[in-house]
């Protein structure tokens, strides 16, 4: 090897050195690249998680119609043989505050979106709107176990919006055919500029096909509560089931348990499933009998709780019984709850007994004073 090919791989050798140097990463760059790196992994993550659970929930879904199946098989040949097929539709009960959706899978709410907010990602901020929720009534008919929320209403409307837009309220009946002369309604009735709607139960004839005389009906409320904030640790800490006494005695489950159950066994006015910044309401004017509540956490990247309840619901006269409840779908905004005079402001936490006091007459005042 002559001494020109030396010094030219020497040169070569040197330039290859220098350029690595001089293009080596900045710790900055080493930095940002790491940051890329773990990103992408979190989303992959994430995603991983969401194939999961929609694989988890298809299969819960595939195994819920079979399960349902099965059951309505049960109900072919009674009272309610015609409520066991049909297709699933939606009707929409809107003002400006709310765009709720009704099934006639079950007769009841399915979402209640909530038209001034957004959550954290700037999404639509609904209500319920899960498949998995169930919202109705379990009874006994001929020794058959019925469960209104897998049968099929018929809405006695041919309008499949009802907007309060011109008018004082828009009112929906959706019922439930148990023969030729009995059957429960449910009857949905929205007002502008509110967050609250009525709710009334009427069963007409069906002491013939309850059995027995019962004294109460079970209406089962499931809901998974949805992550609508950023941080679903903080969230979870304020996402619980809460509940009113005749008395005005305030309760709730304590949100910091992954699982917590309670069985109230007294009169209850209202049953709330709160998260952190909303809340769903459910009212009785004549009060519940008792309930079964539980509450669990969920860490699915999706989801923050999910809420279990079964509420004793009095019948006096199954021939002729009627109930007024109401439903609140709306944030836990101190004045707004407070104007509904049920005392759902008191799911707002405003601190210790002193705190709470100056929070409530002093600090809110100027927060509405300034507004």
């Amino acid at each position: 090897m002559d001494r020109n090919t030396v010094t030219g791989l020497v040169v070569i050798f040197l330039i290859l050195i220098g350029f690595s140097y001089f293009n080596k990463p900045s710790q900055e760059e080493i930095a940002e690249a790491k940051y890329r790196r773990d990103s992408i992994a979190l989303v992959r993550q994430i995603e991983q998680k969401a194939l999961e659970v929609r694989l988890a929930a298809e299969a819960e879904q595939k195994q819920s119609e079979e399960s349902l199946v099965t059951g309505s098989n049960l109900l072919q040949n009674s009272s309610f043989s015609q409520a066991v097929t049909g297709k699933e539709r939606f009707i929409t009960l809107e003002n400006d505050l709310l765009h709720i959706k009704v099934s006639t899978l079950g007769g009841s709410v399915y979402s209640a979106e909530l038209k001034s907010f957004k959550t954290y990602t700037q999404e639509p901020l609904v209500l319920l709107g899960n498949d998995a929720n169930v919202f109705g009534f379990q009874f006994w008919a001929s020794n058959k176990n019925v469960e209104t929320y897998n049968l099929f209403f018929e809405a006695l409307s041919t309008d499949t919006i009802l907007s309060t837009v011109g008018k004082s309220h828009q009112s929906l009946t959706m019922r439930l055919a148990a023969g030729e002369s009995s059957y429960i309604d449910y009857i949905y009735t929205i007002y502008p500029e509110s967050y609250q709607i009525d709710f009334d139960v009427k069963f007409t004839n069906m002491d013939r096909i309850f059995s027995g005389t019962p004294g109460s009906i079970d209406l089962v409320w499931n809901a998974i509560m949805p992550q609508f904030e950023k941080s679903p640790e903080k969230e979870g800490q304020y996402t619980t089931i809460t509940y009113k006494l005749p008395n005005g005695d305030f309760e709730e489950l304590n949100a910091r348990n992954s699982s917590v159950s309670e069985d109230v066994k007294t009169r209850i006015s209202w049953i709330g499933f709160k998260q952190q910044f909303f809340s769903t309401f459910l009212v009785s004017d004549d009060n519940f009998l008792n309930a079964q509540l539980e509450s669990t956490k969920i860490e699915d990247g999706l989801n923050i709780k999910q809420f279990s309840s079964r509420i004793a619901l009095p019948v006096n006269n199954a021939a002729n019984d009627e109930h007024n409840l109401k439903m609140y779908f709306g944030p836990n905004h101190f004045n707004t709850l407070k104007a509904y005079e049920y005392g759902f402001e008191d799911v707002v936490p405003l601190g210790g007994w002193i705190i709470k006091w100056i929070n409530r007459y002093v600090i809110i005042f100027l927060f509405d004073l300034l507004d």
